[in-house]
Order: structure tokens, then C-alpha cells, then sequence
């Protein structure tokens, strides 16, 4: 029998306390990926490749303390397996125990630490993660999901989860079951794009499993994309480029062991078997398997390093630092591309996750010997035509049906797409899933619609929320023109679409009619993005002197004073903060950078190592900033004591350390 069930536990975590009050705008000025691979590769590098994430803000605001967090949990339990979801946080697969051998079959965090890896800032490690919209990680990871309960006709129970992707607009649903005498957990995916135009798609199941010395990634595959280059030390770099290369020997490794590459790294696996999958195995040959229906074509391996900054990254994410890599499953080929999906158009496929266990010598043999022997058991266990079959069988068993239980609420985005809808006399979305009631941060927007204006709102206050959808923008000029707010959105539309000049006028006139931080950040990064720096920098950091208990903005300004190398505005306004802002572990990274570059090289220092080592929470995925700056005042220490700096002959403090690439 399987069992279903809800409830709320209590985790050891970091709680995220809200979003950022920002639009999330800064422009990456993100160029192209190079690559010389031609058309018969079948590759959309570059498509749908985005600067920024509007409309959705940052969720930046969480620390490092861990805390008893309640979470609620979804489980799905047979005689066999034991899988927990975390709805509130993307729908994350969170564990999944095989019950005979008493295992588990995914990399298991024992905390919930939020981090800076993913699009929106916060993300956790560990477990399957779903990804949806953008290269990035899902803007959606740590958000509450729709989640349901169904029953399929033969009594099996289902877990749904599902919710609207602002930015994308399309729907995407989510349907997880385990039968009874099952040794797999069925994922059924399905996006739907209900617009008439086509948009860029992209989807990565990403898992998270164990690296051991003996961990072994199988797929059939005898090629690999991956990226030539990337950052040699903390003061200096290369440039990067996506290539094809043989597998499973690169430079003489064997890479599908992962302790076998020193740096952080990504390989795209160019899949030679109709067979799509992928497996992690141990020294025993027992391992997790994946594989999936034909859609999902795209499988990827990623390791942090056997380097000194990639073992301090897995230690930042979890507690204790245990080791794990990723394997995962996509619709493209590489994350360096989107695929167009038609207008009116559903996508859907079926992913399956278990248990796998190989003769040692044959899992550990050579390479095609490994792949011929994890097919044979998928063949044996779970045969591909099945697997297709129970996609289509369930088309409209399950994934059509409407749920017979809500669950947890997610956002109210899809129902005031509905409102809209409706009032535009268009069908709503994908009916069969209740999407509730526009709630705090809609409630302007359906203000709008219902009475054809907007409310009036304290310019010094936050605003609830933030929109760039064409049909939106329609609505604000024709009757919210004179608001501040609709000035902001009209110029944040304008400003996803490249358009600088629009938007700063946009911004400008939100300012004319009500003086507000907001106005002045927006003008701040809408001249980052022209390339004025230092113009910008100055805006940013007027709003941030309006609301300096602000931490978001206050942090938003700093990196932008930074960044145009204003640093004696920099130290002054830190130095200004109320004592709660200024403490915070981003705050004080960049009051260090100024001391050092105001010539205050002891105050730089003291300042870098107080409480043992300066601890940033939010420290971005590959950022380097404070390697950089504990070299850089060594280079400092060396000038003014007249002597040579060399910077390979140094090694970093491990709390300094988070260098993904370094010189082999």
C-alpha cells in the first residue's frame, strides 16, 4: 500500500525572512557564449538568454543562524521507497530512502541553508531540485508551490504541485507517484504555454547525490560539452568557450569519477543511446538511477572540485561540508540554452527515479561495459516503452484531473492572470487547476483592473510588488499614467526589453510626481546599464541615505560604489549606517574593500578577520570578492614593506577560500 501524507516537521535551518524591496534589475551585461560547434549539434546557445529576472524580486534577506524551522513536508511511501517533498521550497524532492537496503539514494543536507546560487539569491543544497524558466536555477526554488493531493483510478495516490512562472508566463505542474509494488518514483512534468506566441523554454531536474572516492557517473554517452577556460586565481582570469569533447578521458582522468577534476566544472553529455538516463554509483555498484522519457534529452554531470575553495563551498551549503556532486536531466542539451516553444503549446514527460545496483566489476569497468550493464537493468527493471506508455496512460488519468484537496497555497500570480482573463473575455488557465485568490502583493494590480486606477500608496514605503506583462503596461498608460508606481512599471517594461532611454524617462516622471527611493534606484541601475557607473552609483546611493535601515538597497548601492570605484562615498555612507545595517556580513566586506582603498590598510584588515574570519551570508556562486580582497591586502603589505608579491606562492585562510578554479 502507499501512503500519502502532509504534515508540518521541524528542520534545523535558516529561515528567509522576506524579499528584497528592489525590482530585481541589475543588468548583467552578459554577452555570448562563444563556441565554434555548428548546426548539426542541434544546439540554441545563446536563445533566451536574459540580463536580469524582472518582475521578480531577490530573496535576500536570511543569515547563518540555524534555528528548530517548521516546514511542511509531503510524503510518498511504499514498501520500497520513502520520498519527502518540501512544497515551500520549489517542491524541492528533499530525500528519497530506499527502505530494502536501508540507503539513501540522494545526497541528504542535514540543514536547510539558504544561499546565493540561485537566480532570485536564495537556494538550498541537496535532493532533487525542479528548474524552470531561465538559465539559473528556478526564480520559483524557494517559494511555496500549489501542492495537491489526487488519487489515480487504480487508487495510487498523487502528489501536485504546480504554479504560474511570471517572467515565461506559461504554467508548469508537477505530478509525483509511487505505486505500490514500485522501485521508482514517477515524476510526471508538464509546462503549458497558453499564449499565441512562442516563448524560450527551459527546464533542468537537477540531483543532488553523494561523491565518494569511488562515485561513478554512468550515461551513454561518448562526448561531452563543456566549458574550455575559466578563472586561473583570485587576481586574474580567461576567457571561457563551449567545446565538444571525448569522454569518459580528459587530460588523462577519467572524469566520470568526480573526485577525479580538481575544478569546478560542467559536462553536457552528448547522449548516444536512444536510452535517456543517468546514474551515480558507489564502490559496490549501488547507486540512484534517473532516466526519463524521450523530451528530456539533455544530461549533465556537475562537481565542485577536490580544490580548496570547492570543499569550502559544499561546507558554506550544508553542515560539515559532506561532499556531493550533481547529475541532471534537461530539455536542452546545455544550460547555455533555451528551446522555442510554440504558442498554444503543451509539453510534458515522465522522469523516473530508484534504486540501482551493478556487479562492482562491471560498474567500475570499462566505460561502455558500465553503460551496457546500467541499460540491461533498466531494461530489465524499467523498459523505455513502458515508461512512454505510462506517460500517455496518464494523460488523462492524472495529469488532466482536478486535485480532490488543496494542500499549501502558492502565490497569487496565476489568480489574477485569471481575473485578467476573464476580463478580457479569454479562458483561463489550464482549468483543471485551482490557483486561489490574488492576495497582498496583487492587490494594486487588481485595484486596476476592477476599478481603473491605483491606490494611493506612501512613496517611502515598499512597494507590493512589481510588473512588466505587455497587457499590463496597456492598462497603466490608459489609467494609471499619473501614479508613481505606473511611471515605475512602465519604465521597468521598458527596461527588460533593453529599452534605456524609454525607461529612464519612465523613471524620471515617477520621480516628478512622487519624490521615492524607488524612483531613484531604478534611475541608478537604468544608468548602470548605459555603462555611467558613477552616475549611477549616486542615484543608488540617494535612495539608499532615504531608507538606510534598508538592507537590500543599502547593499544594492554598496556593490554599485564599488563597482565604479567610488570608495570614499562608499566608507562615508557605511559609516553613516544605523549599527543593525552596518554589521551585516555584505556591509562590512565592502567597508573592508573601501578601508583599503582609502589607504586604511590595518583598519582593511582588522575588518576582513574580525570574529575569526568575515562571514558574508549571501556570498554569490563564483564570486571571488573576498579572495580577491585578502590578496589584495597581502599585495598591499608587500608594497609597503618594498618587497616582490607573488600571489601563487600564497594560500588564503580557509574562511577566505571560495576559489571554484584555480591553476592545475
Amino acid at each position: 500500500m502507499t501512503n500519502l501524507t502532509f504534515e508540518q516537521t521541524l528542520f534545523r535551518g535558516t529561515p528567509l525572512k522576506g524579499q528584497s524591496s528592489l525590482p530585481a534589475m541589475r543588468w548583467t551585461g552578459k554577452g555570448l557564449t562563444p563556441t565554434d560547434l555548428g548546426e548539426e549539434d542541434g544546439l540554441f546557445v545563446n536563445y533566451g538568454t536574459l540580463q536580469e529576472i524582472l518582475p521578480y524580486q531577490t530573496q535576500d534577506q536570511y543569515d547563518r543562524e540555524l534555528v528548530q524551522l517548521p516546514v511542511y513536508t509531503a510524503t510518498l511511501e511504499n514498501n520500497y521507497l520513502k520520498a519527502v517533498f518540501l512544497p515551500e521550497y520549489g517542491g524541492r524532492l528533499w530525500q528519497l530512502y530506499d527502505k530494502q537496503k536501508g540507503r539513501e539514494l540522494l545526497s541528504h543536507n542535514p540543514v536547510i541553508r539558504p544561499c546565493n546560487l540561485a537566480l532570485r539569491n536564495a537556494w538550498l543544497c541537496g535532493g532533487v531540485e525542479w528548474n524552470i524558466g531561465m538559465t539559473g536555477h528556478s526564480p520559483l526554488t524557494c517559494s511555496p508551490l500549489f501542492t495537491a493531493r489526487l488519487t489515480a483510478e487504480d487508487g495510487t495516490p498523487v502528489l501536485r504541485m504546480y504554479e504560474w512562472e511570471r517572467r515565461r508566463q506559461v504554467v508548469y505542474q508537477m505530478d509525483f507517484f509511487l505505486p505500490e509494488e514500485s522501485r521508482f518514483l514517477y515524476a510526471r512534468i508538464r509546462i503549458e504555454n497558453p499564449n499565441p506566441q512562442p516563448v524560450p523554454m527551459y527546464w533542468w531536474s537537477n540531483v543532488a547525490v553523494e561523491e565518494t572516492a569511488q562515485s561513478r557517473m554512468i550515461v551513454p554517452a561518448e562526448e561531452a560539452y563543456c566549458m574550455e577556460g575559466g578563472v586561473i586565481n583570485a587576481i586574474g582570469g580567461k576567457g571561457v568557450g563551449i567545446v565538444r569533447q571525448p569522454i569518459p578521458f580528459q587530460k588523462g582522468r577519467d572524469i566520470s569519477y568526480p573526485v577525479n577534476n580538481q575544478n569546478s566544472i560542467d559536462y553536457f553529455f552528448h547522449l548516444a543511446s536512444s536510452r535517456r538516463y543517468m546514474s551515480m554509483v558507489q564502490k559496490d555498484g549501488y547507486g540512484l538511477v534517473q532516466t526519463s522519457t524521450a523530451r528530456l534529452k539533455g544530461r549533465k554531470l556537475f562537481v565542485w572540485g577536490q580544490g580548496r575553495g570547492g570543499k569550502r563551498w559544499q561546507e558554506f551549503l550544508t553542515e560539515g561540508g559532506k561532499p556531493y556532486a550533481e547529475i541532471q536531466a534537461g530539455l536542452a542539451s546545455t544550460q547555455m540554452e533555451c528551446l522555442p516553444m510554440p504558442g498554444k503549446t503543451v509539453w510534458e514527460w515522465m522522469e523516473a527515479y530508484g534504486p540501482i545496483s551493478l556487479s562492482p566489476n562491471l560498474a567500475h569497468g570499462q566505460w561502455q561495459q558500465a553503460r551496457n550493464a546500467a541499460e540491461q537493468y533498466l531494461d530489465n527493471w524499467l523498459p523505455q516503452e513502458q515508461l512512454e506508455q505510462m506517460l500517455s496512460h496518464t494523460r488523462d488519468e492524472i495529469a488532466k484531473r482536478p486535485a480532490q484537496e488543496l494542500l499549501l497555497s502558492g502565490s497569487g500570480w496565476g489568480a489574477l492572470e485569471n481575473r485578467r482573463r476573464l476580463a478580457a473575455g479569454i479562458s483561463p488557465l489550464c482549468p483543471h487547476l485551482e490557483f486561489g485568490t490574488p492576495g497582498m502583493e496583487q492587490a494594486p494590480w487588481l485595484e486596476l483592473l476592477e476599478h481603473g486606477s491605483l491606490p494611493e500608496m506612501n512613496p517611502m514605503e515598499e512597494l507590493p510588488s512589481y510588473l512588466i506583462q505587455s497587457q499590463w503596461m496597456e492598462a497603466i498608460e490608459k489609467k494609471a499614467s499619473l501614479h508613481f508606481a505606473g511611471q515605475l512599471m512602465l519604465g521597468l517594461a521598458a527596461y527588460s526589453e533593453g529599452d534605456f532611454e524609454k525607461a529612464e524617462g519612465h523613471f524620471s516622471r515617477s520621480l516628478e510626481l512622487s519624490y521615492s527611493p524607488w524612483g531613484l534606484a531604478c534611475l541608478g541601475e537604468t544608468y548602470r546599464a548605459k555603462g555611467q557607473r558613477a552616475l549611477g552609483a549616486d542615484f543608488m546611493a540617494s535612495a539608499a541615505r532615504l531608507r538606510p535601515f534598508d538592507f537590500s538597497l543599502v547593499k544594492e548601492a554598496l556593490f554599485m560604489l564599488a563597482e565604479a570605484e567610488s570608495y570614499p562615498q562608499l566608507r562615508d555612507l557605511i559609516l553613516s549606517l544605523p549599527e543593525e545595517t552596518a554589521q551585516k556580513g555584505a556591509v562590512q566586506l565592502r567597508l573592508s574593500q573601501a578601508y583599503l582603498a582609502c589607504g586604511q590598510l590595518e583598519l582593511a584588515e582588522e575588518t576582513l578577520y574580525q570574529n575569526g574570519g568575515l562571514i558574508v551570508p549571501d556570498l554569490q556562486e563564483g564570486e571571488n570578492s573576498i579572495t580577491d580582497l585578502w590578496y589584495h591586502i597581502q599585495q598591499e603589505k608587500c608594497r609597503r614593506k618594498g618587497m616582490e608579491f607573488h600571489s601563487n606562492s600564497l594560500i588564503p585562510p580557509a574562511f577566505a577560500d571560495f576559489r571554484m578554479q584555480i591553476e592545475e
